[in-house]
């Protein structure tokens, strides 16, 4: 999971529930899931992505399949149908 999509859970959930409930799931996060923190040509390759989409994807978006790219990873669970759009990811979660 990349740091930009952690960043828009917890905003909405803190939206939804209140910023104790973000700072819980953000402690969950941290102990539970692998967390990819964007560097310089990982954010480059978001870029590239979110250019490549025309900005139909959003940044976070378009980081998970730059993640997902990296590490080789083809299926993703999403409500978010924005994936259907690229070719080479699955989403399961439809």
């Amino acid at each position: 999971m990349s740091s930009f999509i952690i960043s828009e859970v917890i905003t909405e959930i803190g939206k939804r529930s209140g910023g104790k409930a973000g700072y819980n799931l953000y402690n969950y996060f941290e102990d539970s899931c692998d967390i990819v923190h964007l560097d310089k040509d990982l954010l480059a390759e978001s870029m590239e992505l979110f250019f490549k989409y025309d900005g139909t994807l959003s940044l976070a978006d378009a980081s998970s399949i730059a993640v997902m790219d990296m590490l080789e990873i083809k299926e993703i669970v999403s409500f978010d149908s924005d994936f259907n759009k690229v070719s080479h990811v699955c989403r399961i979660f439809k």
